[in-house]
C-alpha cells in the first residue's frame, strides 16, 4: 500500500510532507484540537495529489494558542499572508471552524 508520506516522496515534496508532520505533533503535543485539511488530507485518503502548503481547521478560541506553541516550535508568522511558514518555507494555513472557506464576496 501507497502511503501519503511515499506520495509525497514520488513527488519530490517531502518537505510539504515532514511541515505537515511537524505542525501536527505539535498541535498535538499542545492537546490543541486540529484537523488536517486539503491537499495533504487527501493524500492520507490514499489519492495522490500534489499541493504546495499544509491546510489546518482550528476552533477560533485556540488561535492565540495555536500561535503561540507554533511560534515556540519555530515556525514563523507572515502577517502580510497571514500564515505561518516553516523553516523550509512551507506554508502552514489555516482555516477557522464555523467560517466560511474561499473569497466572500
Amino acid at each position: 500500500m501507497v502511503t501519503a508520506k511515499k506520495v509525497y516522496a514520488m513527488l519530490d515534496n517531502e518537505s510539504l510532507w515532514n511541515a505537515a508532520m511537524r505542525c501536527h505533533h505539535t498541535l498535538a503535543d499542545a492537546s490543541i484540537a486540529h484537523a488536517v485539511i486539503g491537499g495533504v488530507a487527501v493524500c492520507l485518503h490514499g489519492y495522490q495529489r500534489n499541493t504546495v502548503d499544509v491546510d489546518v481547521l482550528i476552533r477560533p478560541d485556540d488561535s492565540d494558542a495555536v500561535r503561540e506553541t507554533l511560534e515556540i516550535e519555530g515556525f514563523v508568522w507572515d502577517k502580510r499572508k497571514k500564515e505561518f511558514r516553516a523553516d523550509d518555507g512551507i506554508a502552514i494555513q489555516f482555516l477557522l471552524a464555523g467560517d466560511r472557506a474561499g473569497l466572500t464576496s
